[in-house]
């Protein structure tokens, strides 16, 4: 669905818009430093998070200046293997499952109970704790676009 909604929005604004690779997520989220980040001040995650997503930049931002990139919601990634995983963990997540190269791969019980027969595969009725963020490969003047959009 992830990708569906990319693919959407590429045809919509006339650019490519696509999930992150791992390894951009990872630079992504390391935010410009190879130390992990003290996870209190920038995530949401199993011992603060009181079992549910939070609002969008309620922690600090990482060194790239974008919020709750660990924790809060996994985001989807694209690997080399084309088979979808969820990066740097979510509300529901411990410390050790919530770092910048940690990933989930998913499992059936992510839609357990999805009425439908037979079981979705992208509706996820029971994964609340993942998400996505997206990448735009633009040029300049795609980028000027995108500004003129957002200032409208």
């Amino acid at each position: 669905a992830a990708e569906q909604f990319c693919a959407w929005l590429s045809l919509k604004l006339g650019i490519a818009v696509r999930l992150p690779t791992e390894h951009e997520w990872i630079h992504i989220a390391q935010g410009g430093s190879l130390d992990e980040p003290v996870l209190d001040s920038v995530a949401w995650y199993e011992a603060n998070s009181q079992h549910s997503t939070h609002p969008v930049a309620q922690k600090q931002p990482n060194g790239f200046g974008l919020y709750d990139v660990l924790g809060n919601a996994a985001e989807w990634v694209i690997t080399d293997t084309r088979r979808p995983f969820a990066m740097g963990g979510g509300y529901r997540d411990d410390a050790e499952q919530t770092t910048t190269t940690s990933s989930q791969k998913q499992v059936s019980a992510w839609n357990q109970s999805d009425p439908q027969i037979p079981k979705s595969q992208w509706w996820l009725a029971d994964c609340s704790w993942v998400g996505f963020r997206f990448v735009i490969d633009a040029t300049d003047e795609h980028m000027n676009t995108l500004k003129e959009l957002r200032d409208e």
